[in-house]
């Protein structure tokens, strides 16, 4: 699955002070990292889950995605058994 760079989360450690060479050169070693996000198609996720009940739906997602933690989700009106049957009704927050 592709990523994505999240949006200030860039961090530089320097892990050993600069030496400064004979000839001008100075050289020292740090750590760079980045926060990343998956690539995720929004729109094929909601196609993937409309119609279904919450627990299809979770099943689903998490046969398609290495997920952490279980998908959250919230239906309005809370008592409606099924995600939308309409994929433009159905929002996700990654």
């Amino acid at each position: 699955m592709d990523k994505l760079p999240v949006t200030d989360t860039v961090t530089v450690e320097i892990v050993e002070p600069p030496i400064s060479q004979a000839g001008g050169a100075t050289t020292f070693s740090f750590h760079a990292s980045q926060m990343l996000k998956p690539n995720i198609n929004l729109s094929s996720v909601a196609r993937a889950v409309q119609g279904l009940s919450p627990s299809e739906a979770i099943q689903r997602l998490g046969a398609m995605f290495p997920l952490v933690s279980p998908p959250q989700i919230e239906l309005i009106p809370s008592w409606w058994p099924w995600l939308p049957l309409l994929q433009f009704r159905i929002t996700i927050k990654v």
